[in-house]
């Protein structure tokens, strides 16, 4: 059936003249102990004939070639009473082994990656539909055409190949990303573990992205995964402010609950606002103010929402998550508080020794 946006079809696929096709019957071929190569070397001598010797005088050779009078085979019937030797010594009619047909031939003969192919192009109406979904559309419809035509498969090029270049690209760039980001984040609070917390508000905001790709009916293209490599880097920055203020009161002294309670509540105005300038920021590329884009307007959905759930979550997730691995490393550090002990002046001069006179 006709795609709807999908014009201008076209393919490289040529008829060509008419030539004889010859098919085995392996059943008769097998009884007279004939091969596929025998029955094809004895057509190949009938009818271009074969070097039987070569024939010398003085410093000139000269090749001796046995064939069949150009006359003898110029129909069909005449090659199918073609005699055939048998390994036995039985000579039967070609006929009887094969079946010789006139079928149109290939004008040419296309090759992509060593095997025989057929191109076929065509062109899409972007307002109406997208090549991702053009192909996914194909996939589904030819899903069993490996089963059904054993020898045969499809393979999607074009902007289709593109894509999924690009997006096994971008994946890779994500995870190093994340893999940079956990380096820094390590370096900075001297910690394995508070990276990892921060690091929880990353699938916060993919989540958040999906959700606004589905609100949006906007699909998941090159643009979209842009906004979600970027959300990467912005969604773990209200996650490194309040773990970094939390760690602040207890270096101050205050026990583990009150530093929770107190960086959130004192951190809650600034986080909300910065992502409120941010969504803001990115709503008239959203909503399309001064014109809409295509292009452009799933990164600011990707980023809008990923951002709103991620810092939603950034609010009542991380306080807990920070008590959880506080109570985790209890159990393999045998004085987990020790970094967050407050050193008095007397621990750090040591006792006064007055000087002498």
């Amino acid at each position: 059936s006709q795609i709807d946006g999908v014009y201008d079809i076209r393919d490289d696929f040529s008829i060509g003249k008419s030539e004889l096709r010859v098919y085995l019957n392996q059943e008769k071929a097998y009884q007279y102990g004939l091969t596929t190569f025998q029955i094809a070397q004895t057509l190949r001598t009938a009818i271009e004939g074969d070097k039987a010797t070569t024939y010398r005088e003085a410093d000139e050779a000269i090749d001796v070639i046995v064939k069949y009078e150009e006359d003898a085979l110029t129909n069909l019937a005449a090659l199918d009473n073609l005699l055939i030797a048998t390994p036995t010594g039985v000579i039967v009619p070609l006929k009887d082994v094969v079946n010789i047909v006139v079928e149109k031939g290939y004008a040419d003969i296309h090759r992509f990656d060593g095997e025989r192919a057929i191109t076929v192009y065509a062109s899409v109406d972007r307002e109406k539909t997208t090549a991702f979904k053009v192909n996914q559309s194909l996939i589904s419809a030819f899903a069993d055409i490996e089963s059904l035509y054993p020898g045969y498969q499809l393979d999607f090029r074009g902007v289709f190949d593109e894509i999924t270049e690009s997006f096994s690209e971008l994946w890779k760039l994500f995870i190093v990303g994340l893999l940079l980001i956990y380096v820094v984040l390590g370096a900075q609070f001297r910690s394995f573990i508070q990276p990892v917390i921060i690091l929880f508000a990353v699938p916060f905001g993919i989540i958040g992205a999906m959700v606004g790709l589905l609100v949006s009916n906007a699909t998941l293209s090159i643009v979209a995964m842009f906004g979600i490599v970027a959300l990467t880097g912005i969604v773990v920055n209200d996650s490194i402010v309040l773990i970094d203020f939390i760690n602040r009161y207890r270096e101050s002294g205050y026990n583990r609950w009150y530093a929770i309670l107190k960086g959130g509540s004192v951190r809650l105005r600034p986080i909300i606002l910065t992502s409120l300038t941010t969504i803001f920021g990115l709503i008239p590329m959203a909503i399309g103010l001064g014109g809409k884009s295509p292009i452009w307007m799933p990164m600011a959905y990707t980023i809008i929402f990923g951002l709103t759930f991620a810092t939603t979550m950034t609010l009542f997730v991380m306080p807990a998550l920070y008590a959880i691995t506080t109570d985790l490393r209890g159990l393999v550090v045998k004085n987990p508080e020790a970094r967050f002990q407050t050193v008095s002046d007397k621990d750090l001069l040591g006792d006064a020794i007055p000087a002498d006179d």
